[in-house]
C-alpha cells in the first residue's frame, strides 16, 4: 500500500462563533505555507505570525487547585 502524507488546509484567521473575535490559526509545528501566497510571501507572513504567537502577553496560565472540594 502506498503511503501519502496527510494534507489539509485551514483558514489562517478564524472567527470565534460567539464572541466574533478574530484569531490566528497557525502553528509552527504544522503550518508550512499559506495557500494562494507566493512561497517568499508565505515564509515572511508565517515568520511574523509565529513571532507574534510567542509574545508573553498572549499566554494564559491557569493554576488549578490541588484538591477539589466535594460537592455540597
Amino acid at each position: 500500500m502506498e503511503r501519502r502524507p496527510l494534507v489539509s488546509e485551514h483558514p489562517v484567521v478564524r472567527v470565534h462563533p460567539e464572541a466574533g473575535e478574530k484569531a490566528l490559526y497557525v502553528n509552527p509545528g504544522f503550518t508550512q505555507y499559506i495557500s494562494g501566497v507566493s512561497p517568499h510571501g508565505s515564509r515572511r507572513l508565517l515568520g511574523l505570525f509565529f513571532e507574534e504567537l510567542g509574545r508573553p502577553e498572549y499566554a494564559v496560565r491557569l493554576k488549578l487547585p490541588t484538591e477539589t472540594p466535594p460537592p455540597s
